[in-house]
C-alpha cells in the first residue's frame, strides 16, 4: 500500500530548439536587476603617516563584501600617487563582476576620500567622513590594538590548553 503518489512528471520547456528557454530571460532580467541596486562603500583607516582605502560591495541586507584589499597612500600628495591610483585601478579592473561605470564611481570615491583628509584638518576630515554616505572610519591605532588583542587572547588560549 502506497501514502504517497507519484507526481505527474511535468515538461516545462516547450521550444525543443532551447530547452529552458523561458528560465534563461528571467535569469538575464535577475541580473540586470541586481547590477542596478548595486551600492559600494569605502573603508578608511587612518595612521599616522598613511592613508589606507579599501572598496566593498554593499548588499540589499547591509552586510559589506570586500572588492579590494587596502592600498596605502601618505598624507601628503607626492609623485606617486598616479601610480598607487593606477595599481587601484587594476584591483578594480580584476573584478569582471564591475561595470566601467561602478569602476569609475569606485575611483571618484575613493578621490573624494583622499582629498578630503588631505586638505582639511585632521578634525575637519573624519567629520566629514562620518557625514558622508557608505564610509566607515577607522583609527588606525585602533585597529592595530584590537589585532594586537587578539593575538594576545590566541596565544594565552594555546598556553591555557597545552
Amino acid at each position: 500500500m502506497r501514502l504517497f503518489k507519484t507526481p505527474p512528471l511535468v515538461r516545462f520547456s516547450v521550444n525543443r530548439a532551447r530547452p529552458f528557454q523561458r528560465f534563461w530571460k528571467e535569469e538575464d532580467s535577475m541580473e540586470t536587476a541586481n547590477q542596478e541596486e548595486k551600492q559600494y562603500a569605502m573603508n578608511v583607516v587612518l595612521t599616522g603617516k598613511m592613508i589606507a582605502v579599501a572598496a566593498d560591495e554593499v548588499t540589499k541586507e547591509g552586510d559589506r563584501l570586500p572588492l579590494t584589499n587596502f592600498q596605502s597612500w601618505p598624507y601628503i600628495e607626492d609623485e606617486e600617487d598616479d601610480a598607487r591610483m593606477l595599481k587601484f585601478e587594476h584591483l578594480l579592473e580584476a573584478r569582471p563582476c564591475l561595470t566601467e561605470p561602478e569602476r569609475e564611481s569606485i575611483k571618484d570615491q575613493v578621490k573624494q576620500v583622499l582629498s578630503t583628509i588631505r586638505y582639511n584638518s585632521p578634525r575637519k576630515a573624519s567629520k566629514a567622513l562620518m557625514e558622508m554616505e557608505n564610509i566607515r572610519l577607522r583609527d588606525g591605532r585602533e585597529v592595530r590594538r584590537q589585532m594586537m588583542e587578539a593575538q594576545l587572547a590566541k596565544d594565552t588560549e594555546a598556553v591555557e590548553r597545552a
